[in-house]
């Protein structure tokens, strides 16, 4: 019996997605064994993040790398630093905006695999509305998520 091979992902490897003060650079595990997930890293600048939301279609975690969040996880407000984990199921209120003085990295994994990746990668495609005045036509933010699965809520981090 051949003994068991690992995968590896390199540096850099995968594809990167920029949305606005947001990185999110995509790594292929999909042909890895028990890859029934996605692996993303996620940089954001301080004062950015995700707004609170929910998605029905998928599941995640995100573990804290680098930097200071607020994060709402239902209805509670949380700091998380590096080394915290946040497992957001789905259905779940959630969201994180970054408070740390510095660039905050996040490592996140979701499932089913590559949902999030087309969404984030078809969000970021064209110009978004950002409902600013002059923001001229874009994409509609809201419609391409509510096609996801993914809804935004009305209330702060």
């Amino acid at each position: 019996m051949d003994d068991p091979v690992g995968h590896l992902v390199r540096a850099g490897a995968g594809r990167t997605v920029h949305l606005g003060n947001i990185i999110l650079s995509f790594k292929d595990v999909a042909d890895a064994p028990l890859g029934a997930c996605s692996i993303c890293v996620s940089e954001s600048r301080p004062g950015s993040g995700a707004a609170p939301h929910r998605h029905w279609s998928y599941g995640e975690w995100h573990i804290i790398l680098e930097g200071k969040y607020k994060c709402r996880l239902g209805n509670e407000i949380h700091d998380v630093v590096a080394g915290d984990m946040v497992y957001a199921p789905p259905g779940s209120v959630h969201g994180f905006r970054n408070v740390g003085e510095g660039t905050g990295r996040q490592l996140l994994i979701s499932w089913p695999p590559n949902h999030f990746e087309a969404f984030m990668t078809e969000i970021a495609g064209g110009a978004t509305d950002t409902g600013r005045p002059g923001s001229g036509s874009a994409t509609d933010f809201r419609r391409i998520a509510a096609s996801y699965g993914v809804e935004f809520v009305d209330t702060d981090i």
